[in-house]
């Protein structure tokens, strides 16, 4: 009886563990991509954003992308997908206003994923 008392304590402290390190990494990778996302809104409000900026935004989801899937549910991170892809082909006909839109979208999403990684009984059932 102690035995199998003791594996489910065990196992209940690597479970809380892997969540609060889930939160944590998830939150911490989102918040710089977040960042980066608001600095290339800022190039496409001054008309300035280019093809590299949105190539170097597309490397860093798909690292981001890797970990997220881990952890998150997919339909968050497959939203993602279709609006950074949405905002490189505004950026590649030259249209700021609507690759704008999409980068305020992008950045609203990278601040609202990580909040499902939040440890929640909801989440859980």
């Amino acid at each position: 009886m102690n035995k199998s008392l003791i594996i489910a304590l065990i196992l209940l402290v690597v479970v809380i563990t892997g969540g609060v390190l889930e939160f944590v990494l998830v939150g911490k990778e989102y918040k710089k991509f977040e960042k980066q996302v608001e600095v290339y809104k800022q190039k496409a409000f001054d008309k300035t954003i280019t093809n590299e900026n949105v190539i170097d935004m597309k490397k860093q989801w798909i690292k981001l992308r890797e970990l997220s899937e881990l952890f998150l549910p997919h339909i968050d991170t497959y939203e993602l997908n279709l609006r950074i892809t949405d905002c490189t082909a505004f950026v590649e006909l030259k249209d700021y206003k609507n690759a704008y839109n999409q980068l305020s979208i992008i950045a609203m999403l990278a601040e609202y994923i990580p909040n499902l990684a939040v440890p929640d009984i909801q989440h859980v059932i």
